[in-house]
């Protein structure tokens, strides 16, 4: 099963299997799911890269205090490449 590692993340993601567009990882102990939906040939590394440190550190913190959340990362065009995540 393939391992997504996040830095300051306490917990480990482990990819789940699915045939859609997105990537879904799953983190067994609090129960979270990350769901990635890379924009236009994009990989989870791209996405994961495009985040602010500040943002990226909040989204961190909640994924480690908190259970049962589900976090929408994704990436989508305009002038430049933006990066949204919803908790």
């Amino acid at each position: 099963m393939k391992k997504l590692y996040l830095r300051a993340c306490k917990n480990t993601y482990y990819k789940l299997d699915s045939k859609r567009k997105y990537t879904v990882y799953h983190d067994p102990i609090n129960n979270n799911l990350i769901v990635f939906s890379p924009y236009d040939n994009c990989n989870v590394d791209s996405v994961c890269g495009s985040i602010r440190n500040e943002a990226y550190l909040y989204l961190i913190n909640e994924l480690n205090i908190n259970k049962n959340i589900v976090v929408s990362w994704s990436q989508i065009t305009g002038g430049n490449k933006r990066l949204y995540c919803l908790l």
